[in-house]
């Protein structure tokens, strides 16, 4: 007969006022909630994970409304941080130096292309009705139906298509899709196996 293990849990570290500020200030710092928790948390080795201190700020956050919202508060300031030098980035060409054979600069070489990337990307959050990318989806062929209960038949040109919308062209594609995997499956022979 076996014998069954216990499964124990650590005992959660006690959030003192001191190690709530070091979390919350690391968290505005880098974002990390588990960076925020170690440094809050130097007492502890790491113990069974790796993220010491990590669930005693997790229940925290979770039973105490007041700190789950200065955890959401430092979250904000960290996401503004990094907003703020993606904005400085967007507007900033790259630069790198050019030397000749004897190690002498001779020049520098700019290149835009990370900083128009960023610029979309800003672009694409602040206005993304304006500049959000869209899909394209081009559809080679036919769709007919044949409604057997009325006389209608309604058959598209791929070019019909481009008058839904967005989301419309997904969904159109995603019911082709599925027409065509039940034709397949319908194709097979009763008890056919696919190998």
């Amino acid at each position: 007969m076996s014998e069954s293990k216990a499964v124990t849990r650590r005992p959660m570290q006690r959030t003192t006022a001191e190690r709530r500020r070091v979390f919350l200030k690391v968290l505005a710092e880098t974002g990390s909630r588990s960076a925020a928790a170690a440094a809050a948390s130097p007492h502890l080795d790491g113990g069974g994970g790796d993220r010491p201190g990590y669930e005693s700020f997790r229940d925290l956050w979770n039973r105490d409304p007041e700190f789950a919202l200065e955890v959401q508060r430092a979250e904000t300031l960290a996401l503004g941080r990094v907003e703020s030098e993606i904005a400085k980035r967007a507007f900033t060409l790259d630069e790198r130096p050019i030397f000749d054979r004897q190690g002498k600069k001779i020049g520098v070489q700019t290149d835009s292309r990370p900083a128009n990337q960023m610029l979309l990307r800003l672009a694409e959050r602040l206005a993304p009705g304006t500049w959000a990318q869209r899909k394209h989806h081009e559809i080679d062929g036919k769709v007919t139906h044949d409604h057997q209960h009325s006389v209608a038949v309604a058959t598209l040109q791929p070019q019909d298509v481009l008058l839904l919308e967005p989301d419309e062209q997904d969904e159109l594609l995603r019911l082709v899709g599925k027409i065509a995997e039940l034709k397949s499956g319908a194709d097979k022979p009763k008890g056919a196996i696919d190998v």
